[in-house]
């Protein structure tokens, strides 16, 4: 490897069995994804030098991501890079991210990307790990890209139901379901309804903690006992229900999940 080289931020592509690195020529001007076998650390494939911009004016080498998604068992890697198009000393230019698409499943050397995909707007991407899809959200908004295709969503209101289950990992099931009562068995009723709070969405199903019935503070004034529950993204019907007593983040005891009984409203 030349001097100028190197390779960082690791990225698992999980049905392909590779470990893939975002590889840095040119002293930072242009990009690349070098696939290695997670077992062996063989290399299986890499992509040819790719540059965000003709101009490296208009980009950062330490803003240049590495991010995986996956569909249908197939896994994307997608080189990000968040672009000033036509910046200069006068001009603050515009706000855009373009990423390069490879198939994890590549083979040789100079792999060329399957697609590049123009974002407009600034902000970093998240992928999603079973839609084939990556958010790219800012401070007021998001889009949804679907890397399998190259479609770039319509803009998503930061709040709005659909950036909050896509791009906001931490809501309140108040703002996601305002309008049902998706308490789980276990937790305590408030003022607010559907006052749990998410902690992932995937797959359909969204993982939220809620303040337990038998809630209680610790010793330092922290909140203790919690249940934890799994719903539908689409309706916040619980699924499953676990109580975990103690402090949740401390190491404190837990019972086994059950599955919640949507009929009885119970665990079984």
């Amino acid at each position: 490897m030349m001097q100028s080289e190197r390779l960082t931020r690791p990225a698992v592509a999980p049905h392909s069995g590779l470990v893939l690195f975002l590889r840095t020529h040119e002293g930072g001007e242009a990009f690349g994804v070098e696939a290695r076998e997670a077992r062996t650390g063989a290399v299986r494939w890499s992509s040819a030098p790719w540059k965000p911009s003709g101009r490296t004016a208009e980009f950062r080498a330490d803003d240049v991501q590495l991010v995986v998604t996956s569909k249908n068992g197939k896994d994307f890697a997608a080189l990000v890079a968040p672009v000033r198009e036509g910046v200069d000393a006068v001009d603050r230019g515009v706000a855009t991210a373009i990423a390069a698409i490879f198939a994890a499943d590549s083979a040789g050397k100079g792999v060329a990307p399957v697609r590049e995909v123009k974002v407009p707007g600034s902000g970093t991407a998240t992928p999603h790990d079973t839609a084939g899809t990556l958010a790219f959200a800012d401070g007021t908004g998001a889009r949804i890209v679907d890397v399998t295709t190259g479609a770039v969503g319509s803009r998503l209101d930061r709040g709005s139901r659909e950036y909050l289950l896509k791009v906001d990992q931490y809501f309140r099931m108040e703002d996601a379901w305002p309008s049902q009562d998706v308490l789980p068995t276990g937790a305590q009723k408030e003022d607010v309804p559907n006052h749990g709070t998410s902690h992932g969405v995937r797959g359909g199903y969204v993982a939220a903690s809620w303040p337990s019935k038998k809630e209680e503070s610790s010793s330092l004034g922290l909140p203790m006992n919690f249940v934890w529950a799994l719903h539908e993204e689409q309706t916040g019907k619980p699924v499953y229900a676990l109580a975990c007593e103690g402090l949740t983040e401390g190491g404190g005891s837990a019972r086994r999940a059950e599955p919640y009984s949507a009929t009885t409203g119970a665990i079984s």
